[in-house]
């Protein structure tokens, strides 16, 4: 409103912003990545024993999503912290597990492969049926209302552990060779136990229970997991004739895209 009693509305020439929660979401994911880039930056150059990074890092997470749930709706937070399981099994796993295999010794995981496999497989199987179990009991007191098919799928998401901060620990600390190659190995395997598993009992979504349809869930089991291995063993052994045979070392940009792309195909085949 100006003296002479005009009247002038600046909101219609004013910009008008939409707000893009995926990109705020990857935006504070950044931050917080360096923010714990620099928190571990500041533990390595001062030596600081007495505090890992990983504990800095579960330390900011808490924080920010405490800082989240104040200023944002609850309504709101599912869409900002969004998880698009496309995105976790296209770009990040595949690099994730081609590094655990590329960095790990090989010496010293193949003179532990019986414990490993011992802790891979057969660990995760006994770890599957005993989630499985104390689920299926815990409904039978009324403490959940989830089926038994339920039970199965929760515990094939959570039977395989994941031991990033005991690594990151252990690597940094004066262990064993084999200790770390044993725990090594075995996380990485019973991550693929675990995926065939959860695969095996989306199958009974599609059928009911019965001998016809478990015998079908144990033979698709092992085709999924001995295939898998093949095509695998079968992409390694490509990846190396080939570059043996084209020496492509003085060209590291090349050769470095080129064990990539060997990864990615094995891991998009299987």
């Amino acid at each position: 409103q100006s003296t002479w009693g005009l009247h002038f509305d600046m909101s219609s020439y004013l910009p008008k912003f939409k707000v893009d929660t995926s990109m705020m979401a990857t935006t504070a994911f950044m931050m917080l990545m360096v923010l714990i880039m620099m928190a571990a930056f500041y533990l390595l150059k001062n030596q600081v024993k007495k505090v890992h990074e990983t504990s800095i890092g579960l330390l900011m997470g808490a924080v920010l999503s405490l800082f989240l749930s104040l200023f944002i709706a609850p309504k709101d937070m599912e869409q900002f912290l969004g998880f698009n399981e496309n995105f976790f099994f296209v770009i990040l796993l595949p690099p994730i597990i081609f590094n655990s295999g590329y960095s790990m010794q090989q010496r010293y995981f193949f003179a532990n492969i019986s414990a490993v496999g011992l802790y891979s497989f057969v660990g995760t199987l006994i770890s599957f049926f005993v989630t499985a179990a104390i689920m299926i009991i815990l409904g039978a007191i009324e403490m959940h209302n989830w089926s038994n098919l339920e039970c199965f799928l929760f515990a094939s998401l959570i039977c395989a552990t994941d031991p990033v901060a005991t690594l990151a620990i252990m690597e940094a600390s004066p262990v064993s060779r084999d200790l770390f190659s044993i725990v090594m190995g075995e996380s990485v395997f019973n991550d693929a136990v675990a995926i065939v598993l959860h695969s095996t009992c989306l199958q009974f979504l599609k059928n009911d229970v019965s001998n016809e349809s478990f015998t079908a869930a144990v033979v698709y089991f092992l085709v999924v997991f001995i295939g898998s291995t093949a095509v695998g063993v079968i992409c390694g052994l490509a990846a190396s004739l080939f570059l043996k045979q084209f020496d492509i070392r003085p060209w590291p940009h090349l050769e470095f895209v080129c064990i990539l792309m060997f990864a990615y195909m094995s891991y998009f085949i299987t």
